[in-house]
């Protein structure tokens, strides 16, 4: 018989349980640890005062004694005037440095405002956290005028870093 008549035998199919993964001899890393929270704005947000508050979505929960780098990219209506922002949060900082480019400024507290004239913004910055708990992006009016809001689609992103 030719090898294309020849018969096979039949195969035996067997499920193997599988255990936990885990590495080993990792002694070091670099670049992205872990992720922490990708929030958006799902509601619109509106103020119509200068009283820094969180902004409804974009909270994040974060750890005792990591670091963690974050960014927030605001999509605004402003009444007549500016607006501020902040990063706040039932979380407490051992170190925090956040920024906007387009406003020239950076904050070295948490619930520490920086003003801005935009109709958009992008705040970014580091913490190190001291108490785990929420960090979260705060909006305000700088000066009450109208009705200011942060617009569906605005978001926060947090990530633990080495």
């Amino acid at each position: 018989t030719s090898d294309a008549t020849k018969n096979a035998a039949a195969a035996t199919l067997t499920n193997k349980t599988l255990g936990t993964p885990s590495l080993t001899g990792l002694t070091s890393s670099t670049g992205f640890i872990n992720w922490a929270g990708q929030k958006r704005v799902t509601v619109q947000f509106d103020k119509t005062d200068t009283t820094l508050a969180n902004v409804t979505g974009l909270s994040v929960t974060v750890e005792a004694g990591k670091p963690y780098y974050f960014t927030s990219t605001l999509f605004l209506t402003m009444g007549a005037g500016q607006g501020k922002v902040a990063i706040g949060g039932t979380a407490t900082a051992t170190a925090i440095k956040y920024d906007i480019p387009s406003a020239n400024a950076t904050q070295t507290a948490l619930g520490g405002a920086i003003s801005f004239n935009l109709t958009n913004t992008q705040l970014y910055g580091t913490i190190t956290v001291n108490a785990g708990g929420t960090l979260t992006a705060q909006f305000a009016q700088n000066s009450a005028s109208g009705t200011s809001s942060v617009l569906v689609g605005s978001t926060f992103i947090v990530d633990e870093i080495a």
